[in-house]
């Protein structure tokens, strides 16, 4: 494999670097965005167990996420 068949993905991942930089310096959105990953953890935790989602098993699992 030769560096110029790397060099778009790396281009990718570097884009992908400044984004998530520029997401991080804005604390507002950076509280959003840890509030939508421990929503998305909250929700994989309750599949993987085998439970259905409700409401109460929702806040659990949230309160673990964030702890």
């Amino acid at each position: 494999m030769t560096v110029l068949s790397l060099l778009p993905a790396l281009l990718a991942a570097e884009r992908a670097l400044g984004r998530l930089d520029q997401a991080l310096a804005d604390p507002a959105r950076r509280r959003r965005l840890a509030a939508d990953a421990a929503r998305r953890s909250a929700a994989a935790v309750i599949r993987l167990d085998g439970h259905r989602l409700d409401a109460h098993d929702f806040q659990r699992a949230l309160a673990v996420a964030f702890s």
